[in-house]
């Protein structure tokens, strides 16, 4: 096992889940076959500059720097917020539309973000779709997306 696939592993779990501490990190990092102490982790966690973000309901999870406030550049926010034309709802979808040609933009700012949440989107030219786990998940994933709206203006 490379320190780079473990380091890479140990981002992708984070991207994935909620991981609080390391003694969870090193279990998720057990269940996907890779072996390493709780000391390893440590310092692959402070190599990768790994934080802890606070939840809404109180609790902590890591994240990575890239990861942090809405992990993506002011630049790209902006471009999101000067581009939504509106957002709706449907089940575990949430519909993005854009001025023409912007969809592909906002899809890769809303991909940037990082959200356990969401699965994927797809994007065509003025519309991008945002695919959630849950239904029980779009209302957290819209309250996000305002609040990138509003930053962004």
């Amino acid at each position: 096992m490379t320190k780079s696939l473990r380091q890479s592993t140990i981002l992708s779990i984070i991207g994935q889940e909620a991981i609080e501490t390391q003694e969870q990190l090193t279990e998720k990092l057990h269940t996907r076959g890779i072996k390493a102490t709780q000391a390893t982790v440590s310092r692959d966690v402070k190599e990768l500059r790994l934080t802890k973000a606070l939840l809404e309901d109180g609790g902590y999870r890591y994240v990575s720097p890239s990861v942090q406030s809405f992990g993506i550049s002011e630049r790209m926010i902006r471009v999101f917020a000067q581009t939504v034309v509106s957002m709706t709802e449907a089940q575990n979808l949430i519909v993005v539309k854009t001025l023409p040609g912007a969809a592909h933009a906002a899809g890769e700012a809303i991909d940037n973000l990082g959200m356990a949440e969401i699965v994927g989107t797809l994007a065509g030219d003025n519309t991008c779709v945002i695919i959630t786990h849950r239904n029980s998940e779009v209302p957290y994933v819209m309250d996000r997306l305002r609040q990138m709206l509003d930053a962004g203006t």
